[in-house]
């Protein structure tokens, strides 16, 4: 060992503050594992970590994905691709991060989504008259038809997806989610625009952190 190294080994108390940085690291603390099973987790029962409200939603997302692949076969479209379709059939020529808030996606995510469907022909971009920087999205007409055609077979999906609840419960669970996103919808990856009172060609208000947020990933 040379001398160097020696001194920075030998330095007081620098032992003990390696020790006690050891015994705080959970991948190292054996004594932290042999507890384990009376931990606040294994305390949970298999129902307890089943009824966890992340969990359900994410899997009724999936059941979701699942069933609209389904009943969409026919024309290789993602849920997300008919949002961004849909929410163009209704505002033709929209600048794209505006179409992104009526779609409720980040503006990556439909920038990469209308290159995919304009390779298919389905929708276009076009030149802003007043800022040729600006470029709007609107559908071909081949794109309505695809829209028109998926409309009724994404309404099955949604209906198979709640399909064990009744005509009552339904309506409750779709009451009860609507304000759960437009009370979080400031957290979101990117803001949707629910208010039908705000003008589509307004930009939607986004909280602190999901601006912070957008400029880490940027």
């Amino acid at each position: 060992m040379s001398p160097k190294r020696a001194s920075q080994a030998s330095r007081p108390g620098q032992s003990r503050s390696l020790s006690k940085m050891t015994d705080l690291d959970p991948m190292t603390d054996n004594k932290s594992a042999a507890r384990s099973p009376t931990s606040k987790i294994a305390a949970e029962s298999d129902a307890d970590r089943a009824r966890r409200p992340g969990f359900l939603i994410r899997r009724l997302y999936q059941i979701h994905v699942a069933l609209f692949a389904e009943e969409c076969a026919a024309f290789n479209i993602t849920p997300v691709q008919y949002s961004i379709m849909t929410a163009a059939l209704l505002n033709p020529g929209m600048e794209q991060s505006r179409l992104a808030h009526e779609a409720g996606v980040d503006y990556a995510t439909l920038a990469n989504v209308v290159t995919r469907l304009q390779k298919r022909a389905l929708l276009r971009r076009i030149k802003s008259t007043t800022d040729k920087r600006i470029r709007g999205i609107v559908l071909t007409s081949r794109g309505e038809k695809v829209v028109e055609s998926v409309h009724d077979l994404a309404s099955q999906a949604g209906n198979r997806a709640i399909g064990a609840l009744s005509p009552e419960e339904r309506k409750t669970f779709i009451d009860l989610m609507f304000r759960l996103v437009e009370a979080g919808n400031s957290y979101g990856r990117a803001p949707l625009r629910l208010d039908p009172r705000q003008a589509a060609d307004k930009p939607v208000r986004r909280s602190g952190g999901q601006r912070a947020r957008s400029r880490r990933r940027a």
